[in-house]
């Protein structure tokens, strides 16, 4: 991508599924169906990133892509939230964002979890996905299974 971020994550992902690594969701590389591939894993935590977009600029649309795939024990984030920030101490929220992905659909599901916003300058943009939790009773993984959330590109334009 032509751009000089940087990304500082604030979560620790799985070493089986580092999706190529930190700087690998501001790539611009999208992953497939196939979550061994491109996409970051977070067991029974949530995930949160800061994006260091380099300088002071207009920020109009905010997002982040994620998987679900029930068999995996991989469920999308209950919300995604985008913060804004100058100076990278002071954040003020931009968008949140709701799952509108049944947490019962079985298959592997892509979603954009993404927002239009009123224009705004920012250096930093802080996302925040929430966990989905202890897996449900109907599930095979729900007896004090936790779900997983797979991450696989920050989208900011």
């Amino acid at each position: 991508m032509p751009h000089n971020w940087t990304v500082k994550i604030l979560s620790s992902y799985s070493p089986q599924y580092t999706g190529g690594g930190d700087q690998a969701l501001i790539d611009g590389l999208r992953g497939n169906a196939n979550f061994h591939v491109g996409w970051q894993g977070y067991w029974k935590q949530d995930f949160v990133a800061v994006v260091d977009l380099g300088k002071i600029q207009p920020v109009k649309r905010v997002g982040a892509g994620f998987l679900q795939d029930l068999g995996s024990w991989i469920w999308m984030p209950r919300r995604v939230e985008f913060e804004l920030s100058t100076d990278g101490q002071n954040f003020t929220k931009a968008a949140s964002v709701a799952n509108e992905v049944s947490d019962r659909e079985y298959g592997s599901i892509i979603r954009d979890f993404s927002s239009s916003i009123t224009p705004q300058n920012a250096r930093f943009v802080r996302i925040k996905a929430y966990t989905y939790g202890p897996i449900p009773q109907w599930h095979p993984g729900g007896n004090g299974g936790h779900a997983w959330i797979f991450i696989d590109e920050i989208m900011i334009d």
